[in-house]
This record gives C-alpha cells, sequence and structure tokens, in this order.
C-alpha cells in the first residue's frame, strides 16, 4: 500500500540542512579533504 509523501513528511524525514556529524561522515578526515582539495588545484 502507497502512503502519499506530503511535504511535511519529506521535511522530517529528509533535512534541509546537514548536521555536522553527516559533513564528517561525507568529507572524512582533514587531510583527505586537504588531498582533495591539492588535487583539485592542480
Amino acid at each position: 500500500m502507497l502512503v502519499p509523501l506530503t511535504r511535511k513528511t519529506f521535511e522530517q524525514l529528509i533535512p534541509t540542512v546537514a548536521t555536522s556529524d553527516q559533513y564528517k561522515y561525507y568529507w572524512g578526515k582533514f587531510s583527505d579533504v586537504l588531498k582533495r582539495a591539492l588535487i583539485s588545484a592542480v
């Protein structure tokens, strides 16, 4: 059975702004971020 997804429910499930823990998980360690930035600069 499919339940319609309202805007309010959608915003509860998927927040508009990521938390700091989510950013840390995505970007990894500081050395990884620095390595990616240096590679992009070259």
